[in-house]
């Protein structure tokens, strides 16, 4: 079983995530699951599929998580706005700027390979950023 904690890390346009982080101590190979429109980071029974002994795993909320929902955004200042945010007003294109976050927050724990998976529009999201 991974040890699993709620993360908060910031895309490169300052749009704050939230995420699950289930690691493995010492792992430097992780899977990011990116979930599909309307969809949010909770999939117990797939990260349970996907970590093993050498795989950690972050599942987060993307823009478009959920139908409508908010979402916090650092200015240059530091300040932290809300924002509407959730399928009902996502720009596909935003994704990019969502999985580099994603990929950035793995490099700091040490990760040295990334796997991205996703479902239905996160398979597309995971295609697009690549």
């Amino acid at each position: 079983m991974s040890n699993c904690q709620p993360v908060r890390f910031l895309t490169p346009k300052k749009f704050q995530l939230d995420g699950l982080w289930f690691f493995k101590p010492k792992s430097k190979q992780a899977v990011i699951f990116i979930h599909g429109l309307g969809g949010a980071m909770f999939w117990p029974g797939l990260v349970y599929n996907l970590a093993d002994a050498k795989t950690s795993v972050l599942t987060f909320n993307n823009r478009g998580h959920d139908k409508i929902s908010n979402i916090r955004r650092a200015d240059a200042k530091g300040k932290i706005h809300k924002t509407l945010a959730g399928s009902a007003h996502e720009v596909f294109t935003d994704c990019a700027d969502d999985i580099q976050g994603a990929v950035n927050f793995c490099k700091k724990q040490g990760i040295k390979k990334i796997i991205l998976a996703g479902h239905s529009t996160g398979c597309q999201k995971s295609v697009y950023y690549l």
